[in-house]
């Protein structure tokens, strides 16, 4: 999550890791003031924005006269009564774009992330990188993030994984003063796989379900209680669940799944999987398969 402020001021970012921990090596090198937090999905949910204005945004604001104003796109996430609450107590202004407007009314896409794209493409053009070798520019970045990373000699280090209250985000400073003064934490390097999503997919697979957690699932055709509509012929709110064709080479292949956010031209969606031990049956997984769909 990035911010800028009218004059020119970049508050530090906000690192989202999808991962179901952090560990003390995803928190070195980054820029001052960086703070780091994680979920499931990698997205930016409710509680994670919450937090990012708490420990970014508002207290560079308290500091500047008033009133001040933050604007932002207008997705469900940032639609924060705590956050609006803190914005009344502290006389700032919330003010969120319209909607399908972000090419011409996005502050930080016109203003800041436009002119740094045509100063890159200005750089590549005068290396002639994009005529002569179309892959150039990607050689020479490696080439730059190679020199740098050789002139750290970095070590290898244990990773240990770092305590942080669901929600919550953390700095680099903050793990520093809470770290504690044992090695309890260590993990060993081969217990990041808990991370990687076939690992707990396999998990969550092998778990005993009850069957209240179970949705019992059943053809349109073979049960009238589905009311069943065309993408385009309908609204979609919240929570809905649908039917997704991924399309294959060969066939498209058919999945359910539930509606967790609406944004201008697709949907965020958290898939079910079919439960090997009941038939007919489909669960959450442990760890959520979430993708972003559009409505064809």
């Amino acid at each position: 999550m990035f911010a800028v402020s009218g004059d020119g001021h970049l508050l530090p970012p906000f690192v989202v890791y999808k991962s179901e921990h952090l560990y003390d090596t995803w928190l070195t090198n980054g820029p001052p003031g960086a703070r780091y937090g994680r979920n499931k999905s990698g997205w930016f949910d409710q509680p994670l924005f919450e937090e990012w204005f708490i420990s970014i945004p508002l207290p560079f604001l308290k500091r500047r006269p008033a009133p001040r104003v933050v604007i932002g796109d207008n997705l469900c996430s940032h639609l924060s009564h705590r956050v609006i609450e803190l914005c009344e107590e502290n006389n700032i202004r919330f003010s969120f774009l319209p909607p399908n407007s972000t090419h011409l009314t996005q502050p930080l896409d016109v203003s800041v992330f436009g002119p740094m794209k045509k100063a890159w493409r200005s750089t590549l053009e005068e290396r002639n990188l994009e005529e002569d070798d179309p892959n150039g520019w990607t050689e020479s970045v490696v080439e730059v993030l190679n020199e740098s990373r050789n002139s750290c000699k970095p070590t290898v280090a244990r990773k240990k994984k770092v305590t942080v209250e669901p929600g919550k985000s953390i700095s680099t400073t903050d793990f520093l003063e809470a770290q504690p003064s044992t090695s309890k934490a260590t993990v060993p390097e081969d217990s990041q796989e808990d991370d990687i999503l076939e690992h707990e997919s396999d998990k969550a697979e092998s778990e005993a379900v009850e069957l209240d957690e179970c949705f019992d699932v059943q053809h349109p055709m073979e049960d009238e209680c589905f009311d069943v509509q065309h993408p385009m012929e309908s609204s979609f709110a919240t929570d809905d669940f649908v039917e997704v064709e991924f399309k294959t080479n060969k066939v498209g292949k058919y999945f359910i799944g539930q509606i967790k956010g609406l944004f201008d031209k697709s949907f965020e969606v958290k898939f079910l999987r079919p439960n090997r031990k009941i038939e007919n049956c489909f669960i959450f997984p442990t760890v959520e398969d979430i993708c972003m769909i559009t409505p064809e």
